[in-house]
């Protein structure tokens, strides 16, 4: 797919994908230092997809609480991860308003992934 320079692209999935703490240097550019756990396989492929395509993993830049960062729950609530990532095009980082990347437990929405938000501000 090819996108104008001035387009915007975010992509929001469940990658289930696990970015860890360790990722941030490896892959420098491309994730933060805030994240839950180690790296998984789908986390190294989620890494390199964003780093060769110019995109910043956001929810990973944010300092949240614990509570803020995790995007799945098991049932019963004795597992937790941060498997759903929001990425941006790295040109349009200074758009985001970092503190306000989370999720948010405890919203209704019929699942157990947490919703996900991203604040992109933009002129026109």
């Amino acid at each position: 797919m090819k996108c104008r320079r001035r387009d915007i692209i975010v992509a929001q999935d469940d990658w289930n994908s696990k970015i860890g703490e360790d990722a941030q240097e490896d892959w420098e550019g491309a994730c933060g230092q805030h994240c839950n756990q180690v790296t998984n396989d789908r986390g190294l492929i989620l890494l390199e997809f964003a780093k060769y395509n110019g995109l910043k993993i956001m929810n990973t830049f944010a300092r949240h609480k614990l509570s803020r960062r995790w995007t799945w729950h098991s049932h019963g609530g004795e597992y937790h991860n941060q498997i759903d990532n929001i990425m941006l095009k790295r040109r349009f980082q200074s758009s985001v308003n970092i503190a306000q990347t989370r999720s948010f437990p405890g919203a209704d929405v019929g699942s157990d992934h947490e919703l996900c938000y991203d604040d992109v501000c933009t002129q026109v």
